[in-house]
């Protein structure tokens, strides 16, 4: 008789259980959601406040200056930025591909030194087209152009026939009097220092407008 009234009284706890189960996730759902929604409020509001939406003004001037000889395709929540020169010269580059030199630089028994002034440099890509044929810069930016690669190719290739192709040695086993006349070459197509210090500085300055609007739009997505 105890045996049944045990099986009676389990059952009734797992159909309580069952009952209540539901309404605590529900409850622990939207506790999270307002405290998530709380902390992104918290961040956005002290991004904000820092003034980091404002753009510094030595990259403006940079930017004045470059818009002389290009045109600057930049469209909100993406990545990639674009100049195109009036010579037909493309610039692209992604603000995600940045590398920070004190991550290389310094031995793992050395201590960085406190007035190094290092700056990030930013991938960028130089296109230089002929017909059906482009001469590709693999570069670099900080204060000045360092190119890593410069690639012959075929325009309308996929990425799979092209990965198959020799499309040029490695740039610092060229001959460095061969190295110094392409850089020279590139710079007289219009990409010198300035668009390195702009590809630079607009890469951080973009990042930061990109994790606002993240920021914001997370937080309302999450309302």
């Amino acid at each position: 008789m105890s045996l049944r009234l045990f099986h009676v009284g389990a059952s009734s706890a797992m159909r309580v259980g069952k009952a209540i189960q539901p309404q605590l996730v529900k409850s622990m759902s939207l506790g999270s959601a307002t405290n998530l929604g709380k902390v992104l409020r918290k961040e956005l509001k002290h991004d904000l406040d820092s003034g980091s939406s404002e753009m510094p003004e030595d990259l403006a001037e940079i930017k004045s200056i470059l818009e002389e000889r290009f045109t600057i395709h930049d469209t909100s929540g993406s990545a990639e930025v674009k100049l195109v020169a009036s010579n037909g010269v493309v610039v692209k580059f992604d603000i995600r591909d940045s590398l920070d030199p004190e991550m290389f630089d310094t031995a793992d028994d050395e201590e960085p030194e406190e007035d190094s002034q290092e700056s990030v440099s930013v991938g960028f890509t130089a296109l230089i087209e002929k017909g059906s044929k482009t001469l590709r810069f693999r570069c670099s930016a900080s204060e000045q152009v360092t190119i890593e690669a410069v690639e012959f190719v075929e325009s309308g290739l996929s990425a799979d026939d092209e990965a198959k192709l020799f499309v040029g040695p490695a740039f610092e086993e060229l001959d460095q009097e061969l190295q110094d006349a392409f850089h020279d070459y590139l710079a007289a197509q219009g990409v010198d220092d300035t668009v390195a210090n702009f590809v630079a500085m607009y890469a951080d300055f973009k990042e930061q407008q990109e994790y606002t609007k993240w920021l914001a739009d997370v937080e309302a997505f999450t309302k």
